[in-house]
């Protein structure tokens, strides 16, 4: 049987968890996991210190209508990440000052978004933990409806509805030098975490004894 196109009850990865995770780069997860999980790189943290941790609350959209998310507000809990797929479009803003403050009073984790946002200044000085593809002062419809809790395609991945979301401008080994994302289902982020525990230590060891691999 198919789900509703709005599913806001599904299996979220625990707090515990989550706040293990976090204490992780996101390269050291992605390592952990076969050296995949993140993002693309044109998804980008608005301020280079913002950071963020939690069970992702999905969200599929039309290219420029953010409809859904408006449900997704309603909907998503604390601690919840909202990531959503806005097909890449820059051509308009998904979300905003509005729309942020209230995800920020509703407890939410942050937003990660394949698409655009605005008021980008505002959005800094808010504080609030905001990955995009870029910004655009053109505001959305609402007019069109999507899916809410279903698997979506953010970056280049699959994001699964509780999958443990983890964002961070700590992590030097991806493209853009500087900023990077990384999601990973719930049962692998249990399984992952103790082996993560095992890289940083030997990278850490590595960086202090300049310790290179003999090819």
């Amino acid at each position: 049987m198919s789900l509703p196109n709005i599913n806001p009850s599904f299996e979220r990865v625990s707090a515990a968890v989550v706040a293990k995770a976090a204490k992780f780069q996101p390269a050291i997860l992605a390592d952990v996991a076969g050296r995949r999980g993140a993002l693309h790189g044109r998804i980008k943290a608005l301020r280079p210190s913002m950071k963020l941790a939690g069970p992702a609350f999905t969200v599929e959209v039309r290219p420029g209508d953010n409809l859904m998310i408006h449900a997704a507000l309603a909907l998503a809990q604390p601690g919840d990440v909202l990531v959503i797929d806005g097909k890449g479009d820059q051509t308009s803003a998904l979300m905003g000052t509005i729309m942020m403050n209230a995800a920020r009073q509703r407890g939410l984790a942050g937003v990660v978004i394949d698409g655009a946002v605005r008021d980008s200044i505002e959005l800094e000085a808010m504080q609030f933990p905001v990955f995009s593809v870029g910004t655009n002062p053109n505001g959305p419809t609402k007019e069109v409806g999507g899916r809410i809790g279903h698997p979506v395609c953010v970056g280049g991945v699959t994001v699964y509805p509780g999958t443990t979301s983890a964002a961070t401008p700590m992590a030097s080994w991806w493209s853009n030098g500087t900023r990077s994302s990384l999601c990973s289902p719930p049962l692998n982020t249990r399984k992952r975490l103790k082996p993560s525990g095992s890289r940083r230590s030997r990278k850490a060891t590595r960086r202090r004894h300049g310790c290179w691999p003999r090819w």
